[in-house]
């Protein structure tokens, strides 16, 4: 699945610093996305800075709607993107999303997420163990976040073939001995690479179906802006048709209600 373009009213970066402009017509845009690349390429950065301070200066930004997603991946190096994040500042924004790939600890996250100017959403491995320094820094985002809901994990299975109910239900009772709120359930983006076939196991609709009830039995919120996790249950909802709604089709009715380009 290709994540570089641009869909309505949003504006895309590729890892080259390249800008991709949704459709616009009498609309600002609302979504700008980094995605990431080599943290030490300043060009790439400055790049991506002036192109969105021209943005701002053609009035072409919904200052009060707009967010930045960072796929910044390690939380460690988010200082780097101080540049941008003044341009932001200075000329107005709603909230920045970090998506990460650990849970090293950063001040500037735990700031903005006092703020409410701030969302995190940690892609966590299936089958990944937080160590105590892991789990002891997202207890303290939430402790510090005004807004809980900003504070969301996607289990992320990235081998189709090891993924079992158990391995699922030991992610979504951690989160929830943790105290996080928002959950997501992701497959690795490269088995809906159009060019390549993947044959799902039979199981896989099951998982993702037992995911959904044992997350509403611990009370969970599901993060809707999951692009893997709706492309997925898109197909899953087609396999069969039935007069009786039943708890997949329920799911469809879940996932139809979300605008692509707000989806992570």
């Amino acid at each position: 699945m290709n994540n570089c373009r641009a869909s309505e009213n949003s504006v895309v970066f590729t890892p080259f610093g390249i800008m991709h402009c949704g459709l616009l017509s009498d609309k600002r845009y609302n979504l700008i996305v980094v995605n990431s690349f080599e943290t030490d390429n300043k060009k790439i950065l400055n790049n991506i800075c002036n192109q969105i301070s021209e943005l701002y200066s053609h009035r072409l930004l919904d200052k009060e709607k707009l967010v930045l997603r960072l796929n910044c991946r390690d939380s460690s190096k988010i200082n780097i993107y101080n540049q941008l994040f003044d341009i932001l500042r200075i000329n107005g924004f709603c909230k920045i999303e970090f998506i990460n790939k650990n849970l090293q600890y950063n001040q500037l996250i735990e700031k903005m997420l006092k703020e409410q100017k701030a969302a995190l959403c940690l892609k966590l491995d299936y089958g990944e163990k937080l160590n105590e320094k892991s789990v002891k820094n997202l207890k303290t985002y939430l402790a510090n976040a005004k807004d809980k809901e900003n504070i969301n994990v996607h289990c992320v299975i990235n081998d189709i073939n090891t993924a079992n109910k158990k391995g699922i239900d030991d992610f979504i009772k951690l989160m929830y001995k943790i105290g996080i709120n928002t959950i997501g359930l992701r497959i690795n983006g490269k088995y809906f690479d159009s060019s390549v076939y993947y044959n799902f196991p039979e199981n896989l609709n099951r998982i993702f179906i037992d995911f959904f009830k044992t997350a509403r039995k611990y009370n969970f919120c599901i993060d809707v802006k999951n692009k893997e996790q709706n492309e997925f249950l898109r197909k899953l909802c087609k396999k069969k048709k039935t007069k009786k709604e039943t708890f997949r089709h329920k799911l469809k009715k879940f996932i139809l209600r979300i605008e692509e380009n707000n989806e992570i």
